[in-house]
């Protein structure tokens, strides 16, 4: 009797054990996932050499390029490739000061995003104030922006993108040639 009160004991066990296997598999199963709405993408400004392009409450121009393997002198820095030199005009049209600062500016190139060489655009400012500064309303600030690159992408077609604000935000794209 014991033994037979055991066995009806274990198989109501697994009765049950498997009742509760079957419901989390029904319950996964009428799992209804509702597609997400995309978003619209934002489609990015482009502009030229020259043009005023805002992004936010900031408006970039750039006044041109040069290229440099040395900035600052002798006591300044030398480039491992060749400086791009992007000369620029920053306005702040906001309400608060803003800061400038080379994580604002990328340079794109076949695909491959470069940083700014913080070092050595502060040494292409020489006296300047731009880099790393706060501009007011309604105040522009012109100055250079160095890129260290390789001397043979100098050819290629260069892309700047510009952000209004150091940490991220809203980008725009300036074609430098």
């Amino acid at each position: 009797m014991k033994k037979l009160f055991k066995g009806v004991l274990v198989a109501g066990a697994l009765v049950l054990g498997l009742g509760a296997c079957g419901a989390m598999v029904t319950e996964e199963e009428e799992t209804v996932v509702k597609p997400q709405k995309e978003e619209p993408k934002k489609e990015e400004v482009v502009a030229n050499i020259g043009d005023t392009l805002k992004v936010g409450d900031t408006e970039f121009t750039i006044n041109g390029t040069s290229q440099a393997q040395n900035v600052g002198g002798e006591y300044g820095y030398n480039a491992q490739g060749t400086y791009l030199l992007i000369d620029m005009s920053v306005t702040n049209r906001g309400n608060e000061s803003m800061y400038v600062d080379g994580d604002m500016f990328k340079l794109k190139v076949d695909g491959k995003t470069y940083d700014s060489d913080s070092s050595a655009t502060i040494y292409a400012n020489e006296n300047d104030e731009f880099f790393m500064s706060d501009i007011n309303p309604d105040i522009t600030m012109t100055g250079k922006i160095a890129f260290d690159l390789p001397a043979e992408l100098l050819e290629k077609e260069l892309v700047l993108e510009v952000s209004d604000a150091w940490f991220g935000g809203n980008t725009g794209q300036i074609n430098l040639k």
